[in-house]
């Protein structure tokens, strides 16, 4: 019986090893998510950047 328990054994430590990948890929797909977020921040930095930069060329016209 200690060869099955061996065997059940190496199996359990298969799947924990397999867990463990799949936290490690959750967490780059996390990484990706976050750095994908700070693009987005970026762009609308630059969006709110043009949209001050119109509005100070409107009221030069208006003037």
């Amino acid at each position: 019986m200690g060869s099955v328990d061996a065997i059940a054994g190496s199996v359990n430590g298969m799947v924990g090893s397999t867990g463990a990948a799949t936290g490690a890929v959750g967490a780059a797909t996390g990484a990706v998510g976050a750095a994908a977020g700070a693009v987005g921040e970026k762009e609308g930095s630059v969006g709110e950047k043009k949209g001050s930069a119109g509005a100070s060329r409107w009221e030069v016209s208006r003037r």
